[in-house]
């Protein structure tokens, strides 16, 4: 317990990781696009099943 309290993570993972959130985001909205392209493809195909009723989902999808 006292080594998740005392410590954290080392100075060069957030030097990376506050590049990454500040940098430029267009990789970011290519996976985006990606990802909801995915979802709309598989809220389309289990629509198109009989007796079979979907909600698009309003949060996480993973396909």
């Amino acid at each position: 317990m006292q080594s998740q309290i005392c410590s954290g993570a080392c100075s060069v993972s957030q030097a990376a990781a506050a590049a990454a959130l500040n940098g430029p985001q267009d990789d970011v909205r290519r996976f985006c696009a990606a990802f909801d392209e995915r979802c709309n493809l598989v809220v389309e195909r289990i629509s198109q099943i009989d007796g079979l009723t979907l909600d698009p989902p309003g949060g996480t999808f993973m396909a």
